[in-house]
């Protein structure tokens, strides 16, 4: 695993939370609802820490909402958006009557659609916010979303296929009366993270 030191992850954690702010603008416009964010937390965690590590911090919740987004380019590999069913039940019903909602259109459908919608405004908003600054490009495929159990064989035959580290972001989205939240990994090769470090360090570099 490559190392990342505190000035890295407090850069990464810098952009992150500019790129989150926009994010968080956008899904409070739609929901009509003010949103706070918490400060992202930025780690390094091993593949096969990452299913024990849900499931302390879910609190035994298990069932899972997955956002998967495949990304290319310098930045090269797939982020994937890990929610409590709750918290994205807690959403869905938010985003329901905006995205059109009506009784004949089946709940599942919606609930895809709007976690869809969700992911694609979280992860492009952080992942473009890096390409912003670090003047490249990042280019997406069509995200996919499921339901899963942390406890499940899939779901661990999923993560434990993982070669390489992942870089762990943390955050949670306040509204009134309500707490939603989730956690983000990205999973890089271990050419793109030496090619982000080192893009990290020159912009660290031009701030002295």
């Amino acid at each position: 695993m490559l190392e990342i030191t505190t000035e890295r992850a407090e850069a990464i954690q810098e952009l992150i939370n500019i790129g989150f702010g926009r994010a968080v603008s956008s899904l409070a416009q739609v929901i009509k609802t003010r949103l706070e964010l918490s400060v992202p937390y930025v780690s390094m965690i091993d593949p096969e820490e990452i299913i024990d590590f849900l499931i302390i911090d879910f609190n035994e919740e298990s069932n899972v909402n997955l956002i998967q987004q495949s990304f290319y380019g310098n930045f090269l590999g797939e982020a994937v958006l890990i929610l409590p069913l709750k918290s994205s039940q807690t959403l869905v019903r938010m985003f329901c009557q905006d995205l059109g909602y009506h009784p004949g259109l089946a709940m599942d459908k919606m609930e895809q659609e709007s976690m869809l919608e969700i992911g694609n405004m979280v992860i492009g908003a952080s992942l473009g916010q890096f390409a912003e600054i670090l003047n490249t490009r990042v280019s997406f495929k069509p995200p996919q979303i499921m339901v899963e159990d942390l406890n499940s064989e899939r779901f661990h035959s999923r993560v434990s296929e993982r070669k390489e580290s992942a870089l762990m972001i943390r955050t949670s989205f306040q509204m009134t009366n309500k707490d939603v939240f989730g956690y983000m990994f990205f999973f890089l090769s271990s050419k793109c993270q030496e090619w982000l470090f080192q893009e990290i360090d020159n912009f660290l570099n031009t701030l002295e």
